[in-house]
């Protein structure tokens, strides 16, 4: 710390300072004439890793059961024609006699008539034959048959059309577990519970009128004695998406046994509740038991096991072998900011671009030169490379000449770099892009004209200061403050700079006064301010500040200057 001892030589420079000049002065060229060095900025990898994240499944789809019975409405006699001339037309005449047939039970005779009508493509009792013979093939268990006979029968308007389509909707269902688009009072909301979505039926009007009692059960969660295994799970689903756990689990425990309907849905939502209630091991068992009854269902189950904890994605790969499990207990990891374990868990799934950026969260530069040295790299990995051995100080020229024609643009980037780092401003400035970096370089070489031009477009701090600075050392004080804003402490302090240059001291010493006590310039700042109020001849407030440059920062080099001042 500098004290005031030495009467003597503090005597001797009281003289010297009071016989040159009335006025302290300095000259800016001597504050701002060293270099500024600034590192490039630092590559970094992502904050976040992501990873498709899988959702709880509600399990209603899996469950709507299809009609367990038909529904068909009654079919009418045609009643005989009365004959004007030519005798009565031949597909009436068939479709009567097979409407009769049909009605007596005598299906081999009615098929064969209303097959004479099916075979008249302009009948316009064909529709309706194709409805009768439709009921027919589903009685005699032809399904694919009557399926056909339905759809046919449905795409043309007559007095059975409804019923068709309905019948129709209704084995399709059945027969390939889907329902057709449809505009359908019941089979709309039908297929859009099949769909995963929500809706109610309406059962004004519709011909599957017991169904349709089932379905609007089904959606209100209603226990439905004809369809009891679906209806009770559908309570139960909506109890667990409900949060009452406890409800769900006494739905779901009995059906969760082997032999069970539906255990698959039982199994997949205990466990889910299982590692909600933090019993992870227990949760893991009813996994994999579903494994052996639905390995889509478990897979989905697995991945929401793992999304948020290490240790059990990497018992899942344990019990899987998949390694997209270890990978995702890295990314946990790694969004955790546990660096060391996704590195680790990386490494181990062989996912060396996400080891990478592991390496770099930690600052280990050794360990991604290592990891991508001898590796084939494309481009992303080559610019990792490079920064790695910039920042450990590895062989970058080397590097560098691998890549010179490859990939020319990090080439020239790493080499600009390279010599920025070296102080070879003149080769750094022909390479690099970023212009603050170009003006600093130019900086440097003490072209402060072409800093500014360089960095006239930005207008962000760093630039601000850069260009204040120039202006400074080209002696326009004015243009500087044009730059400045008072947003930072160095930015006080170069307004207040510039009005001690143009010798309005009291607006330097307000700004001086302004740089906050936590700055790294304070110490100067209250240097200023003491020379400000002396060349304001308050020579009382000047030694107030200097000493208070002796008192906060006592082994700096401007406790010296202060000394000297007082």
């Amino acid at each position: 710390m500098w004290k005031l001892t030495g009467l003597f030589s503090i005597v001797l420079l009281i003289f010297f300072a009071t016989a040159q000049q009335i006025k302290k002065e300095f000259d800016v060229k001597v504050e701002f004439v060293d270099k500024v060095y600034e590192e490039k900025p630092k590559l970094e990898p992502p904050d976040k890793l992501l990873f498709s994240q899988a959702k709880e499944l509600n399990l209603s789809y899996l469950i709507l059961e299809p009609p367990k019975a038909m529904e068909f409405i009654p079919v009418k006699p045609l009643e005989k024609q009365s004959v004007v001339s030519c005798g009565e037309a031949k597909d009436a005449v068939a479709y009567r006699l097979g409407v009769d047939y049909y009605l007596k039970g005598k299906y081999d005779l009615a098929e064969e008539e209303l097959g004479k009508v099916i075979l008249m493509p302009n009948s316009s009792y064909r529709p309706m034959a194709q409805y009768v013979l439709g009921i027919i093939a589903y009685s005699k268990n032809q399904r694919e048959k009557a399926l056909e006979l339905f759809k046919d029968s449905c795409s043309i308007s007559h007095m059975y059309q409804k019923a068709a389509c309905e019948a129709y909707y209704a084995l399709h269902f059945t027969l390939k577990g889907s329902v057709p688009e449809n505009k359908n009072n019941l089979w709309k909301a039908v297929k859009s519970l099949r769909d995963g979505e929500e809706e109610e039926p309406d059962c004004e009007g519709v011909v599957f009128i017991e169904y349709c009692r089932y379905v609007k059960d089904f959606s209100q969660g209603i226990i439905n004695p004809l369809y009891k295994d679906s209806t009770t799970l559908r309570r139960g689903i909506g109890e667990y998406f409900k949060g009452n756990f406890e409800g769900a689990k006494n739905i779901f425990n009995p059906y969760s046994l082997p032999g069970k309907n539906y255990r698959h849905v039982a199994l997949y939502y205990m466990a889910l509740m299982e590692y909600k209630a933090g019993n992870k091991d227990q949760a893991i068992r009813y996994a994999s038991i579903l494994e052996t009854i639905d390995q889509a269902l478990a897979k989905n189950l697995y991945d929401l096991l793992s999304e948020k904890d290490v240790y059990l994605s990497r018992v899942l790969y344990t019990m899987t072998g998949d390694k997209a499990f270890l990978e995702k207990a890295g990314i946990i990891a790694y969004n955790s900011k546990n660096y060391a374990i996704a590195l680790s868990n990386f490494l181990e799934s062989g996912n060396v671009k996400y080891a990478t950026y592991s390496a770099v969260k930690m600052g280990d530069y050794k360990r991604v030169v290592e990891l991508l040295k001898d590796r084939k790299k494309d481009k992303e990995e080559y610019l990792w490379y490079l920064e790695a051995l910039y920042w450990s100080g590895g062989d970058l020229e080397k590097a560098l000449s691998e890549i010179s024609t490859v990939y020319p643009n990090l080439y020239k980037e790493y080499s600009g770099w390279e010599k920025f780092r070296r102080g070879d401003w003149l080769g750094a400035l022909s390479l690099l892009e970023d212009p603050y970096y170009k003006a600093l370089a130019l900086y440097n070489l003490r072209r402060y004209k072409e800093v500014i031009d360089t960095l006239a477009s930005r207008r962000d701090e760093k630039a601000r200061i850069l260009k204040a600075r120039s202006a400074l050392m080209l002696g326009d004080s004015k243009l500087a403050r044009s730059f400045l804003k008072e947003e930072s402490s160095e930015e006080i302090y170069l307004i207040g700079i510039s009005y001690f240059l143009e010798g309005d001291y009291s607006r330097a010493a307000r700004f001086f006064e302004k740089v906050p006590a936590d700055s790294p310039l304070r110490a100067k700042a209250l240097l200023r301010l003491g020379d400000s109020y002396y060349n304001l001849g308050n020579i009382e407030k000047a030694k107030e500040s200097y000493y208070q440059v002796l008192r906060s920062f006592p082994d700096s080099q401007w406790a010296r200057q202060a000394t000297i001042a007082l």
